[in-house]
């Protein structure tokens, strides 16, 4: 019925704590081969156990154990081997480990990672050590154009005498969005967004801050958590604690209130980011399309006697989650609404440009 596959399993503790299972690799010839790594092993010496289960392709395995192998430490020249821990797939974050045979012989460990084809994403990482027998390095999407997909990753270490050891470590596929990390127009980003508000989520630099309605050229005196901000300056706050730029809305659109005034963020966001528009909140909720750190802006009914905008960001904590963070007559979360008659409802992504 034909091999399937052929496992290897080596350890060498009695608790086979260390152990390792390789998969064999078929030959030309028909033989499989094994390359065992001492590395993988926590550089264990001793008395090493190997056995070796065939499957077959009708369901059938076979198993058997080898002779032990005795590894002694004055046979070890150098061992190099990594893995990949810690995966975060929706940030695109992973750490690679990589273990060598000993400090002391180690000048510097090298992780190269890549994703395109051509090799011009490359970054070279520097390991940090971590302890006698192993470095680290901590991998991010940022670094490589937010890209998702196959990654490569292979680690170089180099002795003092500047001997170098390779080796493969891994494959990976991130398969996240990291588009919604990308620096936006502003120049800030939706995740920096979240993490400045989540920061005070539970205190009262925002939140419970009073009204004050824009009756000045300086944005500033709107722009004041605790003390007094209208929605706008709340926005911009935000915008600007978390690395935005602000001039990025008045070189475009600066009206009376600069930065303050929600009329110059529609004007200068609807020309320079993806933004959608909806006739109402129940239409822009059933889209799906608001993530949490978007802005919302409600555009006036102009029939209205004393007509308003308001702008706020979107809070949800799941697609069509009806939650908005915005200056209402306090700093509050709720659910999404303006104090005035509005005839349609703007959508602008903090994701990309």
């Amino acid at each position: 019925s034909g091999i399937k596959e052929i496992l290897v399993p080596i350890w060498s503790a009695k608790d086979q704590n260390d152990i390792k299972w390789y998969k064999a690799s078929k030959q030309a010839d028909g033989s499989y081969v094994v390359h065992m790594n001492i590395a993988n092993h926590k550089f264990n010496v001793g008395n090493y156990n190997t056995h070796i289960y065939m499957y077959g392709n009708n369901g059938s395995i076979k198993s058997i154990a080898l002779n032990n192998l005795s590894l002694f430490a004055s046979e070890i020249t150098e061992a190099l081997s990594g893995e990949i821990k810690n995966i975060n797939q929706q940030k695109g974050t992973f750490d690679v480990y990589i273990y060598t045979f000993s400090r002391n012989t180690v000048k510097n460990v090298k992780v190269p990672i890549w994703h395109k084809t051509d090799q011009s994403d490359i970054k070279w990482y520097q390991a940090i050590w971590v302890n006698d027998y192993t470095y680290k390095v901590t991998f991010d999407v940022k670094n490589h154009n937010y890209a998702s997909g196959i990654y490569h990753v292979h680690t170089y270490s180099t002795a003092p005498n500047g001997d170098k050891a390779f080796t493969i470590v891994s494959d990976i596929n991130l398969n996240g969005n990291y588009a919604s990390r990308k620096a936006n127009y502003l120049g800030t980003s939706r995740e920096k967004i979240i993490n400045e508000l989540n920061k005070h989520r539970h205190d009262r630099y925002y939140l419970g801050t009073p009204f004050s309605g824009l009756s000045s050229n300086n944005a500033a005196l709107f722009m004041r958590p605790g003390l007094g901000m209208n929605c706008t300056g709340f926005v911009a706050t935000v915008i600007r604690n978390s690395g935005g730029d602000l001039s990025k809305i008045t070189r475009l659109a600066n009206a009376f209130g600069g930065a303050a005034n929600a009329y110059n963020w529609r004007d200068a966001l609807t020309k320079t980011v993806r933004y959608y528009t909806f006739n109402n909140v129940n239409d822009l909720l059933r889209s799906k399309k608001a993530q949490k750190g978007d802005l919302i802006y409600f555009e006036p009914d102009y029939s209205y006697y004393a007509y308003d905008c308001h702008i706020g960001i979107y809070w949800g904590d799941y697609p069509g989650h009806n939650q908005i963070w915005h200056q209402m007559e306090v700093n509050k979360i709720s659910h999404i609404y303006s104090g005035t008659p509005y005839s349609k409802v703007y959508l602008f992504s903090m994701g990309t440009e």
